[in-house]
């Protein structure tokens, strides 16, 4: 277990100044991380020293935003102001925190403007909705050096 990324949620009229401004900041360049189709969200990525990585995203003009739980937390975020949405645990086998929590996790995706699809299953978007102290849990179902982190941007941890 350890942590993956954190996500800052925004609207869509401030996503890429608040992209610049947070690069700005932690003194990287964010990179485009792509679409998630199921998700109806989009977003900005730093990979940071340390494998972690700094995600920045937001809704899209699309029905799933609206139905998925990952675009309703992140149109609420962007709603109250914009702002840190939550933290990301990545575990080897995901299997335990289902058991945990009492239920199987949720595919998710992400397309890449170089066109690879970033898979991963992910558990416990809505008790982060319910408390944002919590974390939300994801296993990686790509290769370790497809993943955000694998190419840090900048020498911050």
């Amino acid at each position: 277990m350890r942590l993956d990324h954190v996500s800052y949620a925004v609207a869509r009229d401030s996503f890429v100044s608040t992209v610049q401004w947070i690069g700005s900041a932690l003194g990287g360049g964010f990179v485009d991380g792509g679409v998630h189709p199921r998700f109806g969200t989009r977003n900005f990525i730093l990979p940071l020293s340390g494998g972690t990585y700094v995600e920045v995203v937001t809704t899209l003009d699309h029905p799933a935003a609206d139905r998925a739980p990952f675009g309703q937390a992140v149109a609420r975020r962007a709603a109250e102001g914009g702002g840190w949405l939550g933290w990301v645990v990545s575990v080897d086998d995901i299997a335990p925190v289902e058991a945990r929590l009492g239920r199987t996790s949720a595919e998710g995706h992400r397309v890449r403007p170089d066109g690879f699809d970033l898979r991963w299953k992910q558990i416990g978007l809505l008790e982060l909705m319910e408390d944002p102290q919590l974390p939300y849990f994801l296993q990686w179902l790509v290769p370790t050096e497809e993943r955000p982190s694998a190419d840090p941007r900048t020498p911050t941890t």
